[in-house]
């Protein structure tokens, strides 16, 4: 019931912030091999400072309306991906050892 111990973990670290809503339990296919769980930091949304409050009306068929996007997805993804980039190339044998 390792996974337990690290949803209460990341709990305790993260507060409310990090619980999941319709999470289901699950497990692994190689329970026996070595493995290790790291948490990256919880990406927040930085919300604009000031809201533009628009001075003329604009055309929406010439026109986009400005919106700030949340690029917390796309932050996530970066430090995973950064994360598995360091992890290609080495070797892991059964017993848990870099090789």
């Amino acid at each position: 019931m390792n996974h337990l111990r690290l949803l209460r973990a990341a709990k305790n670290h993260y507060g409310n912030e990090c619980e999941l809503k319709n999470f289901r339990e699950h497990s692994t296919h190689h329970a026996q091999r070595w493995g290790r769980v790291e948490l990256l930091p919880l990406i927040r949304w930085a919300q604009p400072s000031c809201i533009e409050i628009p001075t003329q009306l604009r055309n929406p068929l010439r026109q986009p309306r400005k919106v700030k996007e949340d690029e917390r997805y796309r932050e996530e993804g970066r430090l995973v991906a950064n994360k598995i980039s360091a992890l290609i190339g080495q070797t892991i044998d059964d017993d848990g050892a870099p090789g």
